[in-house]
Parts: structure tokens; sequence; C-alpha cells
């Protein structure tokens, strides 16, 4: 049986060739979607699965709630925690439990119904890239335990997200803050504390040196 994945996501987006990889390497044809446009001008397969990845924009209604296989968003945080842009950045800088959430779409950013969650362990003496790179491999597994239930017939059954935590974070807004940093996403979590200590974000939440992981 034909298998297939709409997957939306930057294409710019870093090891996104080795994703598609470990899509098509579970027996799925993916079909990818970079923009709105591409998303909206796509001949939509009968039968399909929507994963969003790193996507820039949001996915019009009627178009996931045709993906009669499960239409779902990976999200680099624990949800409700940290919903929106550069959810890494916030949550580590603020010493929040970080991971990735695999989520339902639905009409509004961030909030559909929760399928998963894999929790990150984090020090603060790591760099935001290298949990960039921890999160990559956490996204490996999450796919793999989404299409391997697909595989079997398995249908997740989400949970509702409790009462947002936090606002959304802006992208020009968040951009300011990393320009600040020594070595931008090079620099140590510690050493962003420091250089953002006092400083509020869109929330008014405190950044502060002593900001524990």
């Amino acid at each position: 049986m034909q298998r297939t994945v709409v997957l939306t996501s930057s294409p710019t987006a870093d090891g996104l060739s080795e994703f598609v990889s470990r899509i098509e390497g579970k027996g799925y044809d993916v079909v990818r979607a970079g923009t709105s446009e591409e998303l909206i001008s796509l001949e939509l397969p009968p039968s399909f699965m929507l994963i969003s990845d790193r996507t820039t924009f949001l996915i019009p209604e009627y178009i996931y709630t045709k993906a009669n296989r499960g239409a779902y968003n990976i999200h680099p945080s624990l949800l409700p925690m940290h919903p929106g842009s550069y959810s890494l950045f916030w949550s580590c800088l603020f010493g929040d439990p970080y991971g990735i959430s695999i989520h339902e779409l639905s009409p509004h950013l961030d909030k559909g119904d929760i399928l998963f969650q894999l929790q990150i362990p984090y020090s603060e003496h790591q760099t935001f890239r290298d949990i960039y790179h921890l999160t990559r491999k956490h996204t490996d597994l999450a796919i793999e335990i989404i299409l391997d239930a697909d595989i079997a017939g398995l249908k997740f059954q989400g949970i509702p997200q409790p009462g947002a935590t936090s606002r959304l974070h802006t992208s020009r807004f968040t951009k300011s803050f990393i320009e600040a940093l020594p070595n931008g996403w090079d620099t140590e979590i510690y050493n962003a504390r420091k250089a953002l200590n006092g400083r509020r974000d869109e929330v008014g939440r405190v950044i502060g040196e002593d900001n524990a992981c």
C-alpha cells in the first residue's frame, strides 16, 4: 500500500534532506512544501499524513483536515510552555524544562492536542547549537514513533493542552537578544544569561544569571 507524507518545512532548514530520507526509509513517499504558496498549489493525494517541522507559515485548516492519516506539528518545547518562535532559546535561557512536543494541528498556533512529548536534559554549559542538535536527534525518534504507529494502523489519542503558561515570542523581538550574545548560537547558556542579565522578555520575565536548568 502506498503511503504518503506531505512535509512542510523551511527549505533552508538544517538537515532537511536527511530528515526526508528518514521518512522515505520507512516506505513513505514524501511531498515537500517550503512555502504557503507551494502547499496551496499541491495536488493532494487521496490519503496522506501531514507533518509540520520548522514551518514558517500557518497551514490552512482546509488542508490539514484532509490529512486522514493525521496532521502533526513538531514543536521544540514542552507545551504549553514557550509556544511560538525560538522556543528552544527561551526555554534554555530561563532554565525551564525542555523537550519536543508532537501535537495535532489546530486553528491556533501551537495549541493543538498533544500526542506525546520527549524531554531533553541539558546543561547551562552547553551551547544553544548543542541543544539544537540534541533536539534533532529526538525529532528523528519522534518521527519513527509516529510512522511506526501509522504503519501498524494505530491512532494516537491527543490530550488537550492546559492553559498556556506563557505568551508567544515573536521572531523580531528574539533576534535582538540573540544578536547581543557574544557568540550567537554558539554561546553557552550560562554566558548568555550573564550577557542578558536584567533584560525582560516579551512577557515581562526577567533574565538572571541565577536561572537554573
